[in-house]
């Protein structure tokens, strides 16, 4: 009886390199079999074997996988592996075959990076099992394979696909049916390299090698094996996109090759990868396309049409892309002229098929009494509070010296939600995955986009049939199509939206709930519409009252997409919606007390957003007190760990921010539970780091609790202090301060700035400390973090005023601001609140900045003219009038500047305007006879506003 333990020759803390090192004993002895120096012994050879079988199956897997586990310490235990995984007897099984490579493969990967000898040495041996007869061993063979060409050094690597390369090229030479396996093993590993690794040969060495595996590749597309046409595609496919550009001197050789096979392939395996390789090449590589194989457009896209329609799913689906590639490249119009042949198919493949109406039976049926299950309930995502102030649009007649048009990446509002809501999404397969339903109506969409009213004779009329079918389906897909070209057609729609509008309502009391579900989709594409330009309350005020109902829908999927519309329509109504108050909380807080726990997020979402549009409306004690009751008791009811309590605590902090004094009564409590559970996250994640055996937490179980405590201390402002008081508050972000994670840091400075507005006696104690964690964490990279940082500085210098000047000067946070504010490339949120804090500080400590006065002017007055009007942006020019006023003669060479941003004010507050009006006068009273002269440089539309505002 043999067992683990006549392996541990060696401690079981041995490094994977002990077991690399057996790997190259063994491979030395056994390259040729009849000469080796090693012998298996039978009794360990049978258990190893014994093993790799139970190993496969399912009520002995985890045993033997532990004990595989076990024994991988030992380095043995590799030759035993190699050997069964190399070997030519026919009575080793091929799964236990692959078992062992697959060991081998995993042992790799976590051993780091092979010195060439290893490299070789295990090339030499996997190369032949690439023509086993048994497709899963050269399945394993290629993956391993492709992990040692990701570990080895650039030579080594080059060598390995060489090798392969010789394989596959000889094979193809003199092939016959008999070295089928060959050929397929060799082309899958090149494929599995190829998809790995393209991105590792950039150097001539490795160009070389990679145009010889393409030669070699393009030649197998004309075999009769359909498996083999597709490995090839798929292989040629990965250096499309790939920064290895050795296809791109051969695309139209590829291209040819392409078309010849699509113009005669019926295989759906070969098709999709096909179509994949034309939407990749006219998404990244059209200009190349247009040059090499311009004579082939016409085909391509006559064959992407055929697959559009196709019968396979993948196929069309893919083939779905390739539109939506071509309608985002405008320097030609690709599309135009197939516009009639290519928006039909579109619509066709917008409806629900069988298959999917097969796998969504739970959303036909009145639903809502059903329990959801765990492996129903989505991921949570939060969005770490980040504050920045509203931007408008507006250009400077001046020249911008950052000469920068960035975007500010991290302050979109992506909503990670948006999928579970897409009507896209076929919901068969955990309602996430793209689908061809989407695809098309993501094409569909972004043609509207792209040529707008042009394509409406084409479409409204198909639409209008679909509307009028008996099949639900076509129905559906009908008023799917009307949402998806509802942003890019509404100029030319808007003749029918008087009647469309109320035709959505309808429908949304449909007796199907999959179109009750699509209409309010539709309805809310619409939403700017019936706001803004239709201007009808009447018509807002139904579109509402019909969405309340489908949020008491019986159905869930109803529920879900009402919630979903709601909240669009809130953000866009905004206080719009103030007389619609009571009908809107009445009825949010109904479906609350009715719904499951997945779709409680989306009505959390929905008074969230409610209330940060509606604002100090709400601000009503039977509004709260109607709000709070049922979300009260349902906080009570969670557990710390529940995700369901991160949702609801967003819900409640914007709640908070909007309504105020009258949350105090709900605010002490609360706080006190979301600092312990931040604490002990904090010390979760500690734990993790030092004992691997700990699971690490969820951070959003920090970051929520903060962002929440740091609204609280927003919303009740003096009040604060009594909520606050005796609490571990500063301990606690002092903790999140430190921490290494951006989004724990972001949280914990968004609390800095509110705690430092609010209470900022409990700030003082350890201001010396946070100067310090301030001064490292302006860093522009982290966005995020940078941008809060500054901005609770900026509140810091507010209450601490000319103390704060030891801090500047110590840890030279003047320095680090100047750096910011002149940086080119930089987030307009961390531009914007550098200059409102250089501005604070500058007021209080103006010798900071005064003699880089003239350098920074230009760049803060640039960012703060596109500054909505705001007691921020107030409180940065009665900052800068300071330091103007300190240093006058710095400011001269860029006072244009200034005063280009002044007239950006529609209204400043009194006390700004005297202040401005005096400095302007006295600048020129300073400039006396050359004032004429100096003020008659300025453009017209500065000198103008400045002459009818401050009477210049």
């Amino acid at each position: 009886c043999c067992c683990c333990c006549c392996f541990l020759s060696v401690s079981n803390s041995s490094s994977s390199s002990l077991f690399l090192f057996s790997l190259l004993l063994l491979l030395s002895t056994v390259v040729n079999r009849e000469g080796m120096s090693w012998e298996p012994d039978n009794d360990k050879l049978n258990y190893v074997y014994e093993l790799l079988q139970s190993s496969q199956d399912p009520q002995k897997a985890h045993d033997a996988y532990s004990e595989l586990n076990n024994m991988c310490h030992t380095p043995e235990f590799a030759m035993y592996l190699v050997y069964l995984f190399t070997s030519d007897m026919e009575e080793i099984e091929g799964t236990v075959k692959a078992s062992a490579g697959l060991v081998i493969k995993n042992k790799i990967r976590e051993g780091g990076e092979l010195d060439g000898e290893v490299s070789a040495l295990l090339n030499e041996n996997i190369l032949r099992t690439l023509n086993s007869e048994y497709n899963l061993v050269r399945t394993t063979a290629s993956i391993l394979l492709s992990e040692i060409a990701k570990k080895a050094e650039p030579m080594d690597r080059i060598s390995l696909v060489q090798s392969v390369v010789d394989m596959l090229s000889s094979t193809l030479e003199d092939y016959n049916p008999d070295n089928y396996n060959t050929l397929q093993g060799a082309l899958l590993a090149l494929q599995h390299i190829s998809e790995d690794c393209n991105h590792m040969f950039l150097d001539e060495a490795s160009k070389v090698v990679v145009s010889a595996l393409l030669e070699n590749a393009i030649l197998c597309l004309r075999h009769p094996s359909a498996e083999i046409r597709r490995l090839s595609i798929e292989t040629c496919n990965e250096f499309i996109i790939s920064p290895c550009l050795c296809l791109m001197s051969s695309l139209d050789v590829y291209i040819e090759a392409l078309c010849e096979v699509a113009s005669e392939e019926t295989d759906s395996d070969v098709l999709k990868p096909i179509c994949t390789a034309f939407v990749n090449m006219f998404d990244v590589r059209v200009e190349h396309v247009l040059r090499e194989a311009h004579a082939r457009v016409d085909t391509i896209m006559e064959f992407m049409v055929m697959c559009t329609g196709h019968e396979c799913k993948l196929v069309a689906q893919e083939a779905c892309e390739f539109w939506i590639a071509i309608a985002t490249y405008t320097e030609f119009d690709l599309l135009g002229d197939r516009l009639d042949t290519v928006i039909p198919l579109l619509l066709d493949r917008l409806a629900y098929t069988e298959d999917d109406v097969a796998g969504m039976q739970s959303d036909l049926v009145d639903n809502a009494d059903v329990e959801d299950e765990d492996k129903d309930l989505k991921p949570h995502f939060h969005k770490t509070k980040f504050h920045s102030n509203e931007r408008t649009e507006g250009t400077s007649v001046l020249a911008d010296p950052q000469d920068s048009d960035y975007d500010d990446e991290d302050d979109d509002d992506d909503d990670e939600d948006e999928d579970e809501n897409d009507p896209f999404l076929a919901n068969n397969v955990a309602q996430m995955q793209w689908s061809l339903r989407k695809s098309s109506g993501s094409a569909l969409d972004l043609i509207a986009t792209r040529f707008k009213e042009r394509i409406l004779s084409e479409t409204i009329p198909l639409i209008q049939e679909l509307l009028q079918m008996d099949e639900w389906e076509r129905v559906e897909s009908g008023i799917l199509a009307l949402g998806a070209i509802a942003k890019g057609c509404i100029g030319g729609l808007s003749e029918y939206l008087p009647s469309l509008v109320p035709y959505l309502v309808e429908n949304m009391e449909h007796e199907h709930p999959l179109i009750r579900s699509i209409s309010c989709w539709a309805i809310c594409r619409y939403a700017d519409w019936i706001v803004n330009v239709s201007d009808d309350d009447e018509m807002l005020h139904s579109v509402v009252l019909k969405l309340l109902q489908c949020i008491n829908d019986r159905n869930k999927k109803v529920q879900s997409m009402a919630c979903s519309s709601l909240a669009t329509i809130e953000d866009i109504a905004g206080d719009r919606l103030a007389p619609y108050l009571d009908d809107l909380i009445t009825g949010l807080v109904s479906a609350y007390s009715m719904y499951q726990r997945k779709n409680l997020a989306a009505v959390y979402d929905a008074i969230g957003t409610l209330a940060d549009n509606v604002g100090e409306a709400l601000a009503q004690k039977e509004y709260v007190d109607a709000l709070m009751d049922p979300l009260t008791k349902r906080y009570l009811a969670l557990e710390d760990d529940n995700t369901e309590l991160l949702a609801l605590l967003e819900c409640l902090a914007s709640i908070a921010i909007n309504v105020g004094e009258l949350f105090s009564p709900y605010a002490s409590e609360m706080v006190l539970r979301c600092l312990n559970i931040a604490e002990n996250t904090l010390r979760q994640i500690r734990a993790a780091e030092e004992d691997l055996s700990v699971d690490y937490p969820v951070p959003d179980f920090c970051v929520v609790p903060l962002d929440f405590v740091s609204s609280i201390a927003d919303a009740l402002q003096d009040e604060a202090l009594d909520i606050f008081s005796g609490t571990s508050i500063a301990d606690v972000m002092l903790m999140a301060l430190h921490r290494d994670e951006p989004d724990i840091r972001q949280s914990a400075f968004a609390v800095l700035g509110d705690i430092s507005r609010s209470v900022f006696d409990i700030v003082v104690p350890h201001v010396d400390e946070i100067a310090g964690i301030i001064s490292r964490n302006m860093n522009p990279f982290e966005i995020s973090v940078c941008n809060n940082c500054i901005w609770a500085l900026g509140e810091i210098a507010m209450k601490m005023e000319t103390d704060l000047q030891t801090y500047v000067e110590l840890y030279g946070l003047h320095e680090s601001l100047i750096e910011l504010m002149k940086r080119k490339r930089t987030s307009s949120s961390i531009l914007e609140n550098t200059a409102i804090t250089i501005s604070r500080i500058g007021y209080f400590i103006p010798g900071a900045f005064g003699d880089h006065l003239s350098d920074i002017l230009p760049y803060w007055s640039l960012n703060m003219r596109n500054s909505t009007d705001s007691p921020d942006k107030e409180t940065a020019f009665l900052g800068m009038c300071a330091l103007i006023k300190a240093f006058p003669r710095r400011a001269l060479p860029a006072f244009v500047y200034f005063c280009d941003a002044v007239n950006s004010w529609s209204e400043p507050p009194e006390h700004l305007y005297k202040e401005i009006h005096e400095l302007l006068h006295s600048f020129k009273a300073m400039a006396g006879a050359s004032w004429g002269e100096f003020f008659g440089k300025f453009p017209d539309m500065i000198r103008e506003g400045l002459e009818e505002t401050y009477q210049l």
